[in-house]
């Protein structure tokens, strides 16, 4: 595949080889229900496992070029438990989750093979169903993440993401017996955009650089049709 315009250059790899993974998911839930109360209780895990994995990368950090190339061996595992209260028009979900990714340079030294980060999830709606309106508040915590990098010289540093925060808010109105929606909202209204890197090292050694994560807050409006059945 290529893709060369005036802000991207892309160029296909012909020696790429075939992505093959393996993934696993259980869940597990109960709802209780008492009057116009129902709560939800959910617990979840997952496994992913990922040979050849496809990813983009920047062969030269001087050039614009990018190109595909065949990362090898990457597996992911994690764990999570969300609630969800919903009473009358209000609806409130609650979630946390910690994930596992694996360590690309764990066979390179002495490095944990997984690297953990939590998760943690919020949405709180409130539905007008007079005026076919409902509101949401969507709130995401991203935890510290660790991880290494290569440097020039061939040697591994570790550093770590600080944790961030995103929060979007959108309002939806159904029009002409709901067969046309109109959404709009504000995404990331925190405004979040780089996070600090912390590369490990001695107390005079130690540096910290920005790990993009966002492209700051953004207004949006969509329009959707439903056809009838």
């Amino acid at each position: 595949m290529y893709f060369v315009d005036i802000n991207h250059n892309i160029q296909g790899n012909e020696n790429l080889l075939p992505e093959y993974s393996d993934n696993f998911f259980l869940s597990v839930n109960q709802t209780v229900t008492s009057g116009s109360l129902r709560n939800t209780l959910e617990v979840s895990g997952f496994y992913n496992d990922i040979r050849n994995l496809i990813t983009l990368a920047q062969p030269d950090p001087n050039s614009s070029l990018f190109t595909y190339i065949n990362l090898g061996k990457f597996a992911t595992h994690g764990a999570g438990i969300s609630n969800t209260v919903n009473w009358k028009s209000l609806s409130v979900q609650f979630g946390i989750s910690y994930t596992g990714r694996y360590n690309i340079y764990a066979d390179s030294g002495n490095f944990d093979t997984y690297i953990y980060s939590p998760d943690i999830n919020t949405i709180l709606q409130y539905a007008f169903p007079r005026f076919n309106l409902t509101t949401s508040l969507y709130f995401k915590y991203n935890g510290k993440l660790p991880g290494y990098k290569l440097n020039e010289d061939n040697s591994i540093t570790q550093f770590s993401n600080d944790s961030y925060k995103f929060l979007d808010a959108t309002i939806r109105k159904g029009l002409f017996k709901n067969s046309f929606f109109i959404t709009t909202g504000v995404r990331n209204i925190l405004n979040v955009t780089n996070v600090n890197a912390l590369s490990q090292g001695s107390a005079h050694s130690g540096s910290t650089n920005e790990q993009a994560v966002g492209t700051g807050r953004s207004l949006f409006i969509k329009l959707q049709y439903q056809f009838g059945k």
